[in-house]
């Protein structure tokens, strides 16, 4: 059961990747604001998971469980019937504050439960593949949806799901908790949401208006809010984020491998999504279907990936399948001089078997080396790091895909002064734009921002490509000493703070 909310927060991560164009239709949403709807989400989410797994821990990870799926319900239907963009963005920023506490809690649930490694280390990988599978079927969903559908409908899948949650989660989860969790410190929450979004900001008033003044205050804000949590987390007795565990290599390795592994990932969905709909021109339907197989094939290899780590050490596997990835990212260079979806299918499908080991490899690397009390908290690390990469990759990447596009592309002389700053803004501007404007200029805007919106997804690949390439490089030098899960390592003992062992515990992950 602890996978359905796991799938769908982080499916929420990217469902509206292919409702996009008819957002920016129905609610006049531009390129920024366009990133503000898909990236508030995941920015909360980043900016809150820490602090619900320590909720979780102190008040019983159960019952916060519970309640966030509540308020997830309620912030799905307000998204779903928003009418303006302040009114969606605000609302999608609920859903990543209710979301927030999914992730860690199923994780640290996991973790109190399963005291055998291997059955750990299975249950682990069931967790990661409905972390990772959110993420990779977020668009095809939303296709499927959006075929029959307004975009709205896209929220209203976490209903089903969510009330599966609420009706059998009283009777199937174990209650665990750490009861010397201490009091949650509100100023290290602050502090914490005041590193995070200003620097997203930085980023993206420098893709709309270039580097100035507002983004370079923007970037120093977030840097001295950086400095200050830091600081205190060092300096009170129960921090957010305990900076002690850092000084365990796994562990810096780990977080490493998740916030890099998921950036390139969000990058490249975020630039496919929009590539297959606006510039070969397919139906959201269409592009949801022909993105499936690379999402399906992510979420069978997650499952198997625990099983080569059983034989071979973690770190060879998550590197071997980073550079996977690597060849993924660069197959889909060549889209821009080649075209086809083909390429995208044959790409996508690289990168998704080659990430799979990031998410339950590392998780079992890292896990196994915590105190079990502090799952919650660690989990909350675990899924941040995660989260906080893709909202990055979309944000970053996508923010250089379109300041590449608004390089290149060339507005046909005699377009009116709004229209040509519409279609010179962004690629979904410019296909709108050019069905208003005569067959010839129509035609040339379409060649032309085609053109520089492929430029634009090059050198986002080029990018994620050199990124896996480093991330692959982390992973072996942070994680080879440790030995293949199967070779008589002991998972961490019980203290008694998670409770004992369910006897129910595969029905509870399942």
């Amino acid at each position: 059961m602890l996978i359905l909310p796991t799938l769908l927060v982080t499916m929420d991560l990217n469902v509206l990747l292919l409702a996009l164009p008819r957002i920016s239709e129905d609610l006049q949403a531009g390129p920024i604001a366009q990133l503000w709807i898909t990236d508030i989400y995941a920015f909360i989410v980043a900016g809150l998971t820490v602090t619900m797994g320590h909720v979780g821990d102190r008040f019983g990870r159960r019952k916060v469980l519970l309640i966030s799926a509540s308020v997830f319900v309620v912030a799905s239907l307000v998204c779903a019937f928003s009418t303006s963009v302040p009114m969606l963005v605000v609302s999608r920023g609920v859903l990543g504050a209710s979301g927030a506490a999914i992730a860690p809690l199923t994780l640290a649930i996991i973790v109190a439960t399963f005291k055998n490694p291997k059955q750990m280390g299975f249950a682990l990988g069931i967790w990661a593949s409905a972390l990772a599978g959110g993420v990779v079927l977020g668009p095809p969903v939303g296709g499927i949806l959006l075929h029959s559908f307004w975009w709205g409908s896209v929220f209203l899948i976490a209903i089903p799901i969510m009330a599966v949650v609420l009706l059998a989660g009283p009777f199937v989860l174990k209650e665990s908790r750490n009861p010397d969790g201490g009091s949650i410190d509100v100023r290290s929450v602050l502090l914490f949401l005041v590193a995070i979004l200003p620097l997203v900001g930085a980023l993206k008033e420098t893709a709309r208006s270039g580097f100035g003044l507002q983004p370079a205050a923007l970037l120093v804000l977030g840097v001295v809010g950086i400095v200050l949590f830091v600081r205190r987390q060092s300096r009170i007795p129960n921090p957010l984020i305990d900076l002690t565990l850092f000084r365990d290599k796994m562990v810096r390795s780990g977080m490493s491998v998740f916030v890099t592994g998921g950036l390139w990932s969000g990058a490249l969905s975020l630039v496919i999504a929009l590539y297959l709909q606006l510039v070969e021109g397919l139906s959201v339907l269409v592009a949801g279907l022909v993105m499936l197989p690379a999402a399906f094939i992510g979420m069978v290899c997650n499952m198997i990936a625990p099983k080569f780590a059983n034989v071979f050490r973690p770190a060879r596997v998550v590197a071997v399948g980073l550079l996977i990835a690597m060849v993924g990212a660069l197959t889909l260079t060549l889209v821009a001089p080649l075209g086809g979806v083909v390429i995208v299918v044959v790409g996508m499908t690289l990168v998704m078997i080659g990430s799979s080991p990031i998410g339950p490899v590392t998780n079992h690397v890292v896990m196994s080396n915590i105190p079990p009390a502090k799952a919650g908290a660690v989990g909350g690390m675990i899924a941040t790091g995660g989260e906080l990469g893709v909202a990055i990759g979309v944000a970053a990447m996508g923010s250089v895909a379109n300041a590449v596009y608004q390089g290149n592309v060339t507005v046909p002389a005699g377009v009116p002064a709004d229209a040509a700053t519409s279609a010179g803004d962004g690629i979904t501007g410019a296909v709108a734009v050019a069905r208003t404007l005569p067959q010839a200029q129509g035609t040339a805007l379409l060649d032309s921002a085609h053109d520089a919106f492929n430029a634009g997804l090059v050198t986002v690949a080029v990018i994620a490509a050199i990124g896996y390439t480093l991330v692959a490089t982390v992973a072996w030098r942070g994680m080879g000493h440790v030995l293949p899960f199967g070779a008589g390592q002991e998972a961490p003992a019980n203290d008694g703070t998670g409770g004992e062992p369910d006897p129910d515990a595969e029905r509870a992950a399942a």
